[in-house]
């Protein structure tokens, strides 16, 4: 098949969708009794192949329009969804897109994190996107830096260590929060249990 794709493009002939057929061109001696033949083989899998290029061309192509990256724009359907679903105007609305995570680790260097996440946040502009609220989005140029929560359990008995992380767990259950404020939101509670709270 590319053997023959790439002798047709050789010799000129050009091949297209024409109905349920195959429309060919070509010029005066260019196509042999041997293509002709090739071509009434390979015909079904030369029109999927033409069909697919078909619609590689009706897909728009994105233009980088840098010197609009700070202005407002709008949401994809799949957003407006998460955007109205965080109202009570739905049924079992009133509920964020969220994800809660937790992680042990022994000796966890907070300043080095935060260091690594704002480095983050700078280089990806969605980490800075804000929701306005006529439902327009926007990237924020400068945000403050961010600094993880950290909540000292140090010395605290082992029913007040669970009680800061029930807290924690119960602080990112996806309540709406406010969209004019950068997303990302992290948490890390110092010298948890030996054990995972789920």
């Amino acid at each position: 098949m590319e053997q023959l794709l790439n002798e047709l493009n050789e010799r000129g002939i050009k091949l297209w969708v024409d109905g349920g057929n195959l429309g060919i061109r070509a010029p005066k001696g260019a196509l042999t009794e041997e293509l002709r033949q090739s071509l009434a083989t390979y015909k079904e899998d030369l029109l999927t192949v033409l069909r697919v290029m078909e619609q590689r061309e009706k897909i728009p192509t994105i233009i980088p329009q840098p010197e609009l990256r700070y202005e407002p724009f709008p949401l994809v359907e799949a957003q407006q969804a998460y955007w109205i679903g965080r109202t009570s105007y739905v049924e079992s609305g009133g509920v964020s897109t969220h994800l809660y995570m937790e992680m042990e680790h022994v000796a966890l260097d907070v300043e080095r994190l935060n260091t690594s996440l704002r480095k983050v946040i700078e280089r990806h502009d969605m980490l800075r996107a804000v929701i306005d609220p006529d439902g327009q989005q926007r990237i924020l140029k400068d945000v403050p830096p961010y600094q993880i929560k950290v909540e000292d359990l140090r010395g605290k008995s082992e029913e007040e260590q669970r009680a800061g992380q029930r807290r924690g767990a119960g602080n990112q259950g996806g309540s709406p929060g406010a969209l004019s404020d950068p997303p990302l939101a992290a948490r890390a509670p110092r010298d948890r249990p030996q054990h995972s709270t789920g």
